[in-house]
């Protein structure tokens, strides 16, 4: 975390209070996010605070045995497992507490799979981040070759699908590592157990699109470079600011944890009300740079629909769970109008996908008697586009219509509540 942002909120803890974070989730299918849980470690160089937690994002305390944990109230539990660790968890049940307390008590702790535990090995040094999906038999050759006959990268090469959908079959993982000297670059790399064939001519057309498909792609992959060795492919490239934040934002934790916090604490007047302005500027910021974020003009040209949802239903959560201890009640209605207005987008982008899929995909043939210069009668047929084709076009256009409508009512309110909050508490939102 930057220092200035850091200042910004006296609840959450800076960059140099943590040494490390772990992320871990269990994906049963990636177009539909169906994530059975999550954890995250937060390994942190001060005793966390279980209070602070449940203060700062409105939660409540429970125990189980001797132990304290706060009870999230969008989804989530935190527990402590050491004296300077932390587990964040999702979803949120007693069951789970359970079985993280057993967990560390044992003097066995469970083995993580070969994947993973290469993966974690490559942490340290210039890598700060790393982000690992273990995929050891999770395809079949006959499920992908299913998908790659309908994918845009082989259209032109059909008799590319079977051997390709058989290598692929193959794949051990898929790992992304961002690096941070003088600016942030990133390495998405993905091992197989055979060896590579020649992708240089689709290897990269087929990663981006089946990013898209489930909706992780981000723009900095289009000036990536790919490159191929004995048993993996890879994209590299340097990452933006934006980039990193749609990475992380498909594995989602408290990533704002308070250092400490009293409930007892007596405040003047003038105290609290700086407190406010402070929080209320934090949330602000934050809400207008995750909107940044989520308008570029990538986001209305993309083709798949369903992944325009994802992304707008992943930055809603995003700013609906920012902190709102000491924030301006009118400013939280504010972020609660913004997120309403993008899940009524992303309902409206999943409901054009879904009417778009109840259409053929099959060509249509006109066909049809016509009459030359000559006065001479001829019959004359041609494809024209499918049902689906057509829907998808229009469906398009209705979409960034609605979309384009959704953000002007962003923006109107957006500039009301910036002055709002400036008049009232003389700092310039």
């Amino acid at each position: 975390m930057a220092a200035d942002t850091a200042q910004t909120s006296s609840h959450v803890v800076s960059r140099s209070e943590i040494s490390q974070v772990l992320m871990a989730a269990k994906i049963r299918g990636f177009r539909d996010s169906m994530v059975d849980w999550q954890t995250a470690w937060l390994q942190m160089n001060v005793e966390p605070s279980v209070e602070g937690l449940a203060a700062n994002y409105k939660g409540s305390i429970d125990t189980m045995g001797k132990t304290d944990y706060a009870v999230l109230p969008y989804g989530a539990i935190a527990v402590p497992v050491g004296k300077k660790t932390l587990a964040v968890l999702t979803p949120p049940d007693r069951q789970q507490v359970s079985r993280v307390l057993r967990q560390i008590a044992s003097a066995r702790p469970q083995p993580l799979a070969d994947y993973l535990e290469q993966a974690m090995s490559q942490i340290g040094g210039a890598t700060g981040a790393v982000i690992a999906i273990d995929l050891e038999g999770m395809f079949s050759a006959n499920q992908l070759q299913g998908r790659l006959s309908n994918s845009d990268t082989f259209k032109a090469t059909p008799e590319l699908v079977s051997s390709a959908a058989k290598f692929l079959s193959s794949a051990r993982g898929m790992t992304l590592k961002v690096a941070f000297k003088d600016t942030a670059t990133a390495t998405l790399t993905v091992d197989f157990s055979q060896k590579t064939p020649d992708m240089r001519a689709w290897g990269k057309s087929l990663l981006s699109e089946a990013l898209t498909n489930n909706g992780a792609y981000f723009a900095d992959i289009d000036g990536w470079n790919f490159t191929q060795q004995e048993k993996s492919i890879a994209l590299e490239g340097p990452i933006s600011p934006a980039g990193i934040r749609q990475v992380m934002s498909l594995l989602e934790f408290p990533t704002e944890v308070p250092a400490e916090y009293q409930p007892g604490a007596v405040l003047t007047s003038e105290q609290q009300h700086q407190l406010t302005a402070k929080a209320s500027l934090a949330r602000f910021r934050a809400t207008e740079g995750l909107l940044a974020d989520l308008r570029k003009d990538n986001r209305a040209r993309t083709s798949r629909l369903g992944e325009s949802a994802l992304w707008f239903d992943r930055y809603a959560r995003k700013i609906e769970t920012l902190p709102s201890l000491n924030v301006d009640q009118d400013l939280l209605d504010y972020c609660d109008e913004v997120v309403l207005q993008l899940r009524i987008q992303a309902t409206y982008y999943r409901m054009a996908s879904s009417r778009v899929s109840q259409e053929s995909t099959q060509p249509n043939v006109f066909w049809g008697y016509f009459t030359n210069y000559y006065g001479e009668t001829y019959s004359h047929w041609t494809r024209t586009e499918s049902d689906a084709s057509r829907a998808k076009r229009y469906e398009r256009a209705a979409s960034a219509s609605n979309r384009a409508e959704q953000f002007q009512a962003i923006d109107t309110a957006t500039t009301e509540i910036r002055r709002k909050m400036t008049d009232r508490y003389k700092v310039e939102f």
